[in-house]
């Protein structure tokens, strides 16, 4: 995963985006603690090594207008969006969106859950369906990294 991350890394440098240290351990722990879950292994080391900051007057975002949310931002669905309408809103964690929430894209977390797949989800659309679109983290920062607009946008 450390190369996933690194070849990451230079993905948004080459766009010009400003990057910041990971999530301390500490940090990573108490929002595992806040949701009773326990993160996976590429979404734990994404997290644990690089950070897009927030600034005060803009968000960084990257060539696609997605922007990538610190471990301080990522909140699920029912949090985030409490019309959401789908019953289990708050395994889904929004991770990054698109054009200032227009979609995001959640990772499901749950207490015991081995497989952790992403979701592309619709903030201007309750009742839009969460749709699948990665099998896991690996496989959703891999696709980004090469520009699948199949799955950052559903064509």
């Amino acid at each position: 995963m450390s190369e996933l991350i690194e070849r990451l890394r230079q993905h948004w440098l080459d766009q010009g985006i400003t990057l910041g240290n990971g999530a301390s351990e500490f940090e990573v722990g108490r929002f595992e603690s806040k949701y009773n879950i326990a993160l996976p292994d590429d979404f734990r080391e994404y997290l644990l090594s690089i950070s897009w900051p927030v600034f005060e007057e803009r968000w960084e975002i990257d060539d696609y207008l997605i922007s990538f949310w610190s471990i301080d931002r990522i909140k699920n669905l029912k949090e985030k969006y409490p019309h959401f309408k789908n019953s289990e809103a708050e395994s889904y964690f929004i991770f990054a969106d698109y054009s200032l929430s227009c979609h995001t894209y959640a990772i499901r977390l749950q207490q015991k859950e081995a497989i952790t797949p992403i979701f592309f989800t619709c903030y201007i659309a309750p009742d839009y369906p969460i749709i699948q679109i990665a099998f896991s983290f690996t496989e959703f920062l891999e696709r980004y990294i090469a520009n699948d607009e199949c799955m950052l946008f559903l064509k």
